[in-house]
């Protein structure tokens, strides 16, 4: 398989948005996000300000990484499709997104073991964790320095 990797486009984001929400629901512990349409407009707006990469295969989006702005160089998002995790994916994306970068810190929660087990491989260290009250979740905070 070829894997097409670029910088998204705001017009990407309806694609994203599509793979957060399927996310969630094969994700029995999350909480139900909100409706379609305020969730398109925000990560829309993402898009447009934010170095987000997105990940191709046949023409279709499979994944999508997203770096804030600021000094943590937060990932605020970093999700691929079922059929395409094990692949590389997700590691081209998080790749793209350290360039540049002399450390980013990522969260994933504690229930999302999958997530964080790859953060670990990728040299991601836990350094906190906090409690999110929004969706009763432990939230652990990964940092990577180069």
């Amino acid at each position: 398989m070829t894997y097409l990797y670029r910088e998204a486009k705001s017009s990407d984001s309806k694609y994203c948005v599509a793979i957060l929400r399927d996310w969630v629901d094969e994700t029995s512990w999350m909480p139900e996000l909100d409706d379609l349409e305020p969730m398109e407009k925000y990560w829309k707006d993402v898009f447009e300000n934010e170095p987000t990469w997105i990940a191709e295969l046949n023409n279709k989006v499979i994944g999508f990484c997203v770096r804030n702005i600021g000094s943590e160089n937060n990932i605020g998002a970093l999700y691929v499709v079922p059929d395409s995790r094990g692949h590389g994916v997700g590691k081209h994306l998080l790749d793209l997104a350290k360039e540049g970068c002399d450390h980013i810190t990522v969260w994933a929660y504690e229930k999302n073991t999958e997530a964080r087990k790859f953060y670990q491989r990728e040299n991601c260290i836990e350094v906190l964790r906090e409690f999110d009250e929004n969706v009763n979740l432990m939230d652990v905070e990964h940092r990577w320095k180069c």
